[in-house]
């Protein structure tokens, strides 16, 4: 079917499901387990970006006025859902080696945020580096070397930083490294990399198939979605986000974000009946301060945000539906990804767009009501109607 992946050339892919929501499993044993893995994770250019940083400076103090909720540890939201896949999916635990474990209160509070998400935080590296007595590297072998005389034994571990490890130090090995950009950050490919690199290091050649046989049974389903007319409507207006509610028992009410709170509860039942996982294909990711505040708010009614598609208004590459087949095609190249069920759900009709969107795909929504009980349930059918015929 064309607007979908072709079935032949469709790879068994993994779901994110695995690694996002607390009541699912780790893919290789259950969250109690100690941790057979490591990563040795910088922060800066790994959990933030250049760009996230500098929207964090910009609207800090338009975030607190509105009472959304906000991150203050420094760390994008988004980024930090691409190490918790990571850690889901491999059951790895942290130590930190970023220069942030050198300051109290920037490691506490990123210890803190790391432990609300179930990511296990076994220390941080040593300071040689003030000392003269070594770089990163060293830092890094100096902890595994005293874990080991403690004992302690890790089957696979990686150190995930934006600085280049393999230059500094001859000792660091590209099967130990994963490298990010300051510009993105620890993005989904290179969280791919990070779970390829923890599972199968060291592995024998069986034991790498059995597990990578057990991970092509997996599956996600995904959800485009707009905002704008889906989540919101005329009736509410679309500003809501600007003005803000003048009641202080208001703060973090849904209306802070411009989100109807019967139509997000429409966006749950989808979620619940589905498994579906979204990736905003609103214009409204373009915007920090909307991006943050939508974040926030579905991660904490139970939708987990995956991430976004790719923006063409700029480069005039094409409309929505290509963002979205683009965003399809990166996730059918990726190690671990098969999206074998999706549908986008817009006010605007793509299918009129762009005829490369097949119907089965598609649910409109209308500016006046937004994403109905209806709509919802077209949705669940959609998504439950493609399952069936891919399984046939």
């Amino acid at each position: 079917m064309e607007g979908a992946l072709e079935e032949d050339d469709r790879p068994k892919r993994t779901s994110f499901l695995a690694s996002l929501g607390g009541a699912l499993r780790g893919a290789f044993g259950e969250a109690h387990r100690a941790p057979t893995c490591l990563i040795f994770l910088d922060v800066d250019g790994v959990l933030n970006s250049q760009e996230s940083r500098q929207a964090a400076d910009g609207s800090a103090q338009r975030i607190q006025t509105l009472c959304l909720a906000h991150d203050r540890s420094g760390v994008d939201h988004e980024l930090l859902q691409h190490l918790l896949y990571v850690v889901r999916r491999t059951r790895a635990a942290i130590v930190l080696s970023s220069t942030w474990r050198l300051h109290d209160d920037k490691r506490k509070d990123l210890t803190t945020e790391l432990e609300k998400l179930n990511i296990k935080v076994l220390g941080a590296t040593p300071d040689l580096e003030q000392m003269g007595a070594g770089d990163r590297v060293d830092e890094i072998q100096s902890w595994l070397k005293e874990a080991k005389a403690r004992g302690e034994r890790f089957e696979h571990w990686i150190a995930i930083d934006d600085l280049d490890l393999l230059a500094m130090n001859e000792k660091m090995k590209p099967e130990h490294f994963v490298r990010t950009s300051d510009a993105t950050g620890l993005t989904m490919a290179l969280a791919e990399e990070a779970v390829a690199k923890l599972i199968f290091a060291g592995s024998t050649r069986r034991m790498a198939k059995s597990r990578a046989a057990h991970i092509s049974k997996e599956k996600i389903r995904v959800i485009f979605l707009d905002v704008d007319g889906v989540l919101n409507r005329i009736s509410n207006g679309f500003t809501a986000l600007d003005e803000g509610l003048d009641s202080d028992a208001h703060c973090l009410d849904v209306d802070k974000v411009g989100v109807d709170r019967n139509l997000l509860g429409h966006l749950q039942h989808i979620v619940q009946k589905t498994e579906a996982v979204v990736v905003l294909s609103s214009s409204w990711w373009l915007e920090p301060l909307k991006k943050e505040g939508l974040h926030d708010l579905l991660e904490r009614h139970g939708i987990r945000v995956i991430g976004h598609t790719p923006d063409f208004s700029k480069t005039c590459e094409g409309d929505r539906v290509d963002e979205i087949r683009d965003w399809l095609h990166q996730a059918a190249a990726s190690s671990t990804m098969w999206v074998a069920e999706w549908v986008a759900i817009d006010d605007v009709d793509l299918l009129a767009m762009n005829s490369k969107l097949m119907p089965d795909h598609f649910v409109k929504t209308s500016r006046q009501q937004g994403l109905s009980q209806e709509r919802a349930e077209e949705a669940v059918s959609k998504l439950s109607k493609i399952s069936r015929s891919q399984s046939t």
